[in-house]
């Protein structure tokens, strides 16, 4: 079957994020043990993705957990302070979106992500580029749990063999694959074009 549709993980493809990146920016400004808070970080990132708890909620949990009054205070948003800074996007994945367009592919965004962090996507990627959207914050769910791309074929006007993924981590694109989508996996914009030929998408 020819592929319809096709998705994309946003972190690790259309920009390099790396969660320790933040962990050290913050504990650098709080003048913190970069493990310490690492270690915290993991247990609650997980529900930011989920849309359980604002960032506010998470750095005063985090906070209290670290015994950083200052932490738990912060008003700014620190990631987006953060993800402005140090982030900047690889132009060249929009060429390749803009040729499957030219194919009449539909394009779309699967991603765990918060958002916070989609907000500050936002103003770097225009949205309007891709004909759906995942996010794991509004949707509830993240890769690489089924869930998710049960939810996706449910969105989704096509059979689950037309439709393909992108992604820069291992765990997703496996998950995605025993599911039943066809998948990829990221490393540069090069690699994802051959790819791309070697299934005739391009």
């Amino acid at each position: 079957m020819a592929i319809q549709v096709i998705l994309f993980d946003i972190g690790g493809v259309f920009f390099t994020w790396k969660d320790r990146w933040l962990f050290n920016n913050i504990a650098n400004k709080f003048g913190l043990s970069e493990q310490h808070l690492a270690n915290e970080c993991k247990k609650e990132l997980p529900d930011l993705r989920l849309g359980k708890i604002s960032e506010q909620e998470m750095w005063q949990k985090i906070g209290r957990q670290i015994n950083s009054k200052e932490l738990s205070n912060a008003k700014d948003s620190l990631i987006h302070n953060f993800f402005k800074s140090k982030i900047s996007i690889d132009g060249s994945v929009f060429t390749v979106i803009k040729q499957l367009k030219k194919k009449n592919i539909k394009t779309g965004i699967l991603s765990n992500t918060s958002l916070v962090m989609h907000s500050a996507v936002e103003k770097l990627i225009n949205m309007r580029h891709f004909d759906y959207l995942f996010l794991s914050y509004e949707i509830e769910m993240e890769k690489p749990d089924k869930a998710i791309f049960e939810h996706v074929i449910k969105e989704i006007p096509c059979p689950k063999e037309e439709i393909l993924f992108i992604d820069d981590r291992l765990s997703n694109v496996n998950a995605a694959k025993n599911f039943g989508i066809k998948a990829i996996r990221f490393t540069d914009t090069v690699h994802l074009i051959a790819d791309l030929n070697d299934l005739e998408i391009l």
